[in-house]
């Protein structure tokens, strides 16, 4: 039963990271056409938010991969790559929160 799962969590992570990665690349060029404002550091930010956010998932990917294989020591440090870039990625979307927050007030009529 455990082969089947491993399998799915395989291919369904790498499918993640792999949609992740064209996020990215699309985010990316769409802000080299934007002018220099606000607006395009706001999109910036969130191509920064996927950058860190796809490296955690495709260290998951690489997790799930190698949990397969037996390969402790790896899978081990993966594991603690996952963690790590997945809590960053938490904390760099409170302080993109707050900056779309910011971005929105001076369209906001009293």
């Amino acid at each position: 039963m455990a082969l089947p799962i491993l399998l799915i969590a395989q291919v369904s992570a790498s499918l993640t990271s792999l949609a992740g990665i064209i996020a990215m690349i699309m985010t990316f060029a769409a802000t080299r056409g934007l002018s220099r404002d606000s607006f395009r550091s706001l999109i910036f930010k969130s191509g920064l938010f996927l950058i860190i956010s796809v490296i955690g998932v495709t260290a998951m990917s690489a997790y799930h991969i190698t949990a397969g294989m037996g390969l402790v020591m790896a899978t081990e440090l993966l594991e603690n790559l996952w963690y790590f870039f997945m809590f960053l990625a938490l904390i760099f979307s409170l302080y993109f929160s707050y900056t779309v927050v910011r971005f929105g007030k001076p369209f906001v009529r009293k």
